[in-house]
């Protein structure tokens, strides 16, 4: 016996399952604890966010001498953002080091790859 499934039709839904060709899903999440009454960027600080108007690479500094690449802290920082042609990107840049070689034109995360359980930064090593 053959059984017809109804499956609706929801453009959103269906790119968050991963079933609409040439999509992906972002899941971009914010805290904006004081919007005025007008539009505001969802950033922690409030306001309005200004965006770059061209691509630029990007460098990673911190003010402990832990996060350096042979500190006990942050030794690397992932990047991810979008390009000029709005293609997602991702860049590892080691803290303290070099300028990043993408070119950004959007950044939306930044974060430490690598923690143990006890918060201690681990180097994962391929």
């Amino acid at each position: 016996m053959a059984y017809l499934k109804h499956i609706e039709y929801n453009e959103e839904l269906n790119i968050a399952r991963g079933i609409v060709r040439g999509t992906s899903v972002i899941h971009k999440f914010g805290r904006n604890p004081s919007v005025g009454g007008a539009p505001e960027t969802i950033i922690q600080q409030g306001g309005t966010y200004t965006y770059l108007t061209s691509p630029s690479t990007v460098y990673v500094t911190s003010s402990s001498g832990n996060d350096a690449a042979a500190g006990t802290g942050a030794r690397t920082i992932t990047i991810q953002g979008l390009d000029v042609n709005y293609n997602a990107i991702e860049e590892t840049l080691t803290v303290g080091g070099a300028v990043g070689t993408a070119q950004f034109l959007r950044i939306f995360r930044a974060f430490v790859p690598h923690l143990d359980l006890q918060g201690r930064i681990l180097e994962l090593l391929v």
